[in-house]
């Protein structure tokens, strides 16, 4: 139901675009609708910045890296309703959001069930909180920003933001 709201609507801002349903998954989860994907990225550095953006900054970050099958990865061929197991999906390039965050997607076939990946599969890296800040100045100078990850006006007010709260380069930036 959801999903099919979000058809109709989503045309408005995206022309005339024929989207797949596995498009439309990708883009509604990126925008905050409930599905039952799951966002990750292949790329480390924008893992540890959202890592260590999130909330609650009290606490530990935890970057997890887990290995992709070519097994893993969903035919986009397949509905939805086909699923069997839990599978990756490797979204098309269809907004810059997507593709700026390297976006990567699984789809939980039982969305109400913990998903756990075999042991050899995975592998964490923890961020103590009281690094979380460095991490984020460090990641800012290597470009890894909110700027750049989310794109638009709400990736730009999110780096002023955090730059006037941290104290950070708004002298240099005109």
């Amino acid at each position: 139901m959801l999903l099919e709201i979000f058809r109709r609507r989503a045309a408005e801002f995206l022309g005339y675009q024929t989207l797949s349903d596995w498009d439309l998954l990708a883009l509604a989860q990126h925008h905050g609708m409930p599905t039952r994907l799951l966002d990750w990225t292949s790329n480390p550095l924008v893992a540890a910045f959202f890592a260590v953006s999130s909330s609650p900054s009290e606490t530990d970050a935890k970057i997890v890296g887990y290995r992709v099958r070519s097994s893993d990865i969903i035919d986009v061929a397949t509905s939805l309703q086909d699923l069997a197991h839990t599978g990756f999906l490797m979204p098309r390039s269809i907004t810059v959001r997507i593709v700026s965050q390297s976006g990567v997607f699984s789809c939980h076939h039982q969305p109400d069930v913990p998903w756990q990946p075999s042991d050899d599969t995975y592998h964490t890296f923890d961020i103590p909180r009281e690094m979380r800040e460095l991490f984020q100045r460090r990641l800012f100078y290597l470009g890894i920003d909110g700027q750049r990850i989310m794109g638009g006006l709400d990736g730009l007010c999110a780096r002023l933001k955090w730059q006037y709260e941290a104290g950070i380069g708004l002298g240099a930036v005109r």
